[in-house]
């Protein structure tokens, strides 16, 4: 459940909201990094912690809320100091740093006083645009740092020839760079669109982020689900594509190694595959194929592919359009008729009708709108399409993470039912590291290949917007909710100013690095932390 949560979030939501953002709103990057992506970036957390309170157990999301962000603080980040070593950037530090300590604060004022007011949920979504509007002024300032430094040298007429210059403009850019995991929007719109994708269980932006670093990268624990359209892929030997209707295609594969290469392309190497990869493809293969064949995704770097690529009066394109058109109907017809159902309640046998007649006329509006790549109406209709099923595969990816946050939700009061355990354990341990590994990976990996800085700033960044969340989930489920202070998040709260307070008094000591020293400290911190907690709740039973 976990696993398919965070694969929706990530495969499916971002890339929609990634291409609405920068096709149809025009969003400025930082801007868009910072609210939209990482509203999908965060979502698991979000509609986990929204699911649990409007359940009534709001002791599970506050408690899955601290423990995601108590094991990123420290085991995540402590991993990356031991894996690299690195000079942590001090303007981000102290920043990001103040933000959570304010966060932190209120959280424990609601837990304090036993309630979760209107004035501390409108306080905690405030910090969150008031940390929104200090990242994009620095990031404009930081432009405008280096626009004058590059002003100034083309006025001198140096270009780069002293290594201090060199060094000056570095720094300027630091605090900048390092963000882009998380705030700042990965630029992407020169990377090179490819058939094949990474995909991970981590954030939309950390796997572009993976995707710009190094083509040639192998995630550990990756996932390969191919969502990514085959963009520059080449033809099938020896199909002709004449008018764009790859009718050579079509009668070259059979039905069913059609549709294993539409939502299954994992599988298409299946028998080479080591047995550990096969292993994988099977465990997975329920999961990738219910998202696949139901949820469409319109990729940003794709749709700029294609208008690229298009020449008008000419049918000689590398990507096979009925490829694509086929996956996309049969896409449109399952996600519809699994929205209506999932956000209606009414008989089956009007949901069988209605519901299929309704589903199948949007399946076929989207074939019959869909063009020939020669003819001359192909650029308006495939931006109403990428527009539509866009915004569609957006409505779709939230139907899919509330639902599975929901039974998440169901899961665990089951679970706290039949073994007597607490929701504060519960959330602090299982909810938070089901929700946190894709992160850890994902950082993980990326230090491991040499950018430290950039996991650094995600583990801070990634779970911001999940806590400022809490006060909006609270708003909206009747406002005021009564939160008790017990012995679990009483530990939880306090290593986390604890820890805060550590690292800003062993950074600074250790001439602002992030060594092994701190990093085995951090891990052991929040091992420390986890066993007090299920010592108390094995005494209490």
């Amino acid at each position: 459940m976990f696993l398919s949560l965070g694969l929706t979030a990530s495969e499916f939501l971002c890339p929609n909201l990634h291409t609405i953002s920068k096709s149809y709103l025009k969003i400025p990057d930082n801007l868009a990094g910072l609210t939209i992506l990482a509203f999908g970036n965060s979502a698991p957390d979000i509609f986990g912690t929204y699911e649990a309170i409007k359940a009534g157990s709001i002791q599970l999301a506050l408690a899955e809320l601290i423990g995601a962000s108590l094991f990123i603080s420290t085991c995540v980040i402590g991993c990356i100091g031991v894996v690299q070593p690195f000079q942590v950037p001090r303007w981000l530090f102290t920043r990001d740093v103040a933000t959570y300590c304010t966060i932190y604060t209120l959280i424990s004022v609601s837990a304090l006083i036993g309630q979760l007011t209107r004035v501390v949920s409108v306080v905690l979504v405030g910090v969150y645009v008031f940390y929104v509007a200090v990242a994009i002024y620095s990031h404009k300032m930081q432009q405008s740092r280096v626009n004058a430094i590059l002003r100034d040298r083309r006025s001198r007429g140096e270009f780069g020839d002293s290594a201090d210059d060199e060094v000056a403009i570095d720094e300027v850019y630091l605090d900048g760079i390092s963000q882009l995991p998380t705030i700042d929007d990965v630029n992407i719109g020169g990377a090179t669109a490819t058939g094949d994708t990474t995909n991970a269980t981590g954030t939309f932006g950390l796997r572009k982020l993976m995707e710009d670093l190094s083509a040639h990268s192998n995630l550990g624990g990756s996932i390969q689900l191919d969502t990514e359209r085959q963009l520059l892929s080449t033809p099938v030997e020896g199909m002709e594509q004449e008018e764009g209707d790859g009718a050579t295609y079509e009668s070259r594969v059979t039905p069913f190694s059609r549709l294993v290469d539409l939502f299954c392309p994992q599988l298409s190497n299946f028998k080479e595959c080591h047995p550990g990869a096969k292993l994988k493809h099977l465990l997975l293969l329920p999961v990738s194929l219910t998202l696949k064949i139901s949820t469409p995704v319109r990729h940003h770097t794709s749709m700029l592919t294609i208008e690229q690529d298009f020449k008008p009066n000419t049918a000689h394109n590398a990507f096979n359009y009925t490829k694509e058109k086929l996956r996309l109907t049969i896409q449109t017809g399952i996600g519809c008729f699994i929205l209506l159902s999932a956000n209606t309640s009414v008989s089956w046998v009007w949901k069988i009708t209605i519901y299929s007649i309704i589903s199948v006329g949007f399946g076929q509006a989207v074939y019959k709108l869909y063009p020939i790549p020669s003819s001359d109406h192909f650029p308006q209709r495939m931006t109403a399409i990428n527009y539509i099923t866009s915004i569609l595969g957006l409505v779709i990816s939230l139907s899919w993470i509330s639902l599975i946050a929901a039974e998440i939700i169901n899961i665990l009061q089951v679970i706290s039912t039949a073994y007597r355990l607490s929701d504060d354990v519960l959330g602090i341990t299982l909810f938070a590291l089901g929700n946190s590994v894709g992160d850890f990976v994902t950082n993980y990996t990326i230090a491991k290949m040499g950018y430290p800085i950039m996991a650094f700033a995600a583990c801070f960044g990634s779970p911001l917007m999940a806590l400022c969340s809490f006060g909006l989930s609270g708003l909206i489920a009747d406002g005021n909710h009564a939160v008790r202070l017990t012995p679990t998040l009483l530990i939880g709260l306090v290593t986390l100013f604890s820890n805060m307070a550590i690292l800003c008094v062993m950074i600074p000591k250790n001439d602002w690095s992030l060594n092994k020293k701190v990093g085995r400290f951090l891990i052991a911190n929040w091992s420390i932390t986890c066993l007090l907690c299920l010592l108390i709740e094995f005494t209490r039973q």
